[in-house]
């Protein structure tokens, strides 16, 4: 017996796609899938700067929180600019 089209989508795992700036230190990468959820190094980069968080989401939803950020003044927009300035800044102080 075939599966339904709902049995095949909910048997995949979860993709989530990171949509912040690169940090290498965590081994983070802008527009890195994950499979089956957040892996422990993309957690620990959370613990470090919560505003990442907020820039992972389902890859279905890339369109729209790339558009997000693209925009001045959304919440989105000043997630990754806050993050962008904490990764700069934890760059020059290792220097």
């Amino acid at each position: 017996m075939a599966k339904s089209q709902s049995q095949e989508t909910s048997s995949k795992p979860e993709q989530l796609i990171y949509c912040g700036p690169n940090w290498l230190k965590h081994g983070l990468t802008k527009y890195q899938v994950f499979q089956g959820g957040k892996p422990f190094y993309l957690l620990e980069a959370i613990k470090e700067c919560s505003h990442i968080s907020g820039l992972v989401c389902l890859v279905n939803e890339l369109d729209a929180l790339r558009k997000n950020i693209e925009t001045k003044g959304t919440f989105e927009s000043g997630l990754y600019e806050a993050a962008e300035k904490f990764i700069n800044n934890s760059r020059k102080e290792h220097k």
